[in-house]
């Protein structure tokens, strides 16, 4: 599947959005479920006391819900979107553990 890419504030790149396509590949190598994924990378506006700063933004649309991973500014958009993908990877395997019921729920009596 190929990913959904916008740009806010910041031209496009091929190489950014290869790099996000391979990453891409690698999340549905590890969890065939995803249905639908888009991606923002974006360049909030300056702050006077913060340098260049990229932000990535996904959404990755899995059976019955949406994941949505927020990675808050970086200064190298590779880096930003790396950073990303290693917390969406994160919560598709948070997922498929929930899924296949591998979550261990505690009673209240254990929780004390």
């Amino acid at each position: 599947m190929k990913p959904r890419i916008t740009f806010r504030d910041i031209p496009q790149s091929d190489a950014v959005e290869n790099r996000i396509t391979e990453y891409t590949k690698k999340l549905e190598r590890f969890n065939g479920m995803i249905e639908d994924f888009h991606v923002v990378v974006e360049k909030p506006k300056k702050d006077q006391n913060q340098g260049n700063l990229y932000k990535v933004k996904m959404e990755i649309q899995v059976p019955t819900r949406t994941l949505v991973v927020d990675h808050d500014q970086n200064e190298d958009v590779y880096a930003a979107v790396r950073d990303a993908f290693f917390k969406a990877k994160r919560q598709l395997n948070d997922y498929s553990e929930i899924t296949r019921g591998d979550v261990k729920h505690h009673s209240r009596e254990e929780e004390i």
